[in-house]
């Protein structure tokens, strides 16, 4: 054995590495190389790379389980790439499952392993809304209750003059910590009040909940909790 190999971190165990084909030993050398670059995510000692989402909530891939369920899904030809993905309240407590469906599922699926890295790291662009919804699960909060509370955010927002919004928007000195009506109004406010942000309200409820309020920048903790 090289001594790369022996320094290489333990992303799956000697007995599924085993069973790995040549492309997915190709795949989990490209796959250590990103994650050693990663800036949000680290690999636990249970096969686990774990990305920092948020102040309150970690994005776990089971990569173990993952190349489980490919070797599984090939016994009987080609099959569905997929990805065991928990979403993990960083306070602790149960795991929120969800799986992500690989578009192209003739690479290997270390190589997808290697991409739910660089997404990460880009921010989680066009997150599917089975993962929306675990991480909502982790959270403590149902998707359901998180847009209706925004949804009437909004129309209480929308109802206050301009200047009564710059106001809202500049009252808090530190923003409330709890999913709250008024930290609802608050995120509202705060967009409201910014030009380039402002636009992008004029789309449906139930788009601009997750899209612009969560995965905004000016939310750092997408979430508030």
């Amino acid at each position: 054995m090289e001594l790369e190999e022996l320094n290489r971190p333990k992303i799956v165990s000697e007995r599924l590495l085993e069973r790995m084909t040549n492309e997915e030993r190709r795949g989990l050398d490209w796959l250590t190389q990103i994650l050693s670059e990663s800036a949000k995510c680290e690999l636990e000692p249970d096969y686990r790379i774990i990305a920092d989402y948020s102040d309150t909530v970690d994005l776990v891939l089971d990569v173990e389980e993952t190349m489980k369920m490919s070797i599984k899904s090939e016994l009987n030809g080609p099959g569905f790439k997929s990805l065991a993905v928990f979403a993990r309240s960083k306070g602790g407590g149960e795991l929120a499952k969800s799986c992500i469906i690989a578009r192209d599922h003739g690479k290997p699926v270390t190589d997808h392993c290697a991409s739910f890295v660089l997404w990460s790291d880009s921010g989680f662009n066009d997150m599917p809304g089975t993962l929306e919804t675990a991480i909502e699960e982790a959270r403590g909060y149902s998707l359901e209750f998180i847009r209706e509370l925004y949804a009437y955010a909004a129309e209480e927002v929308r109802r206050m003059r301009w200047r009564e919004v710059f106001e809202y928007a500049e009252s808090f000195g530190t923003p409330p910590r709890s999913l709250t009506l008024e930290r609802a109004k608050l995120d509202i406010a705060m967009v409201l009040s910014d030009p380039e942000k402002r636009m992008r309200l004029d789309g449906e409820v139930e788009k601009l909940v997750w899209e612009f309020i969560y995965g905004g920048e000016h939310y750092g903790n997408r979430g508030g909790t």
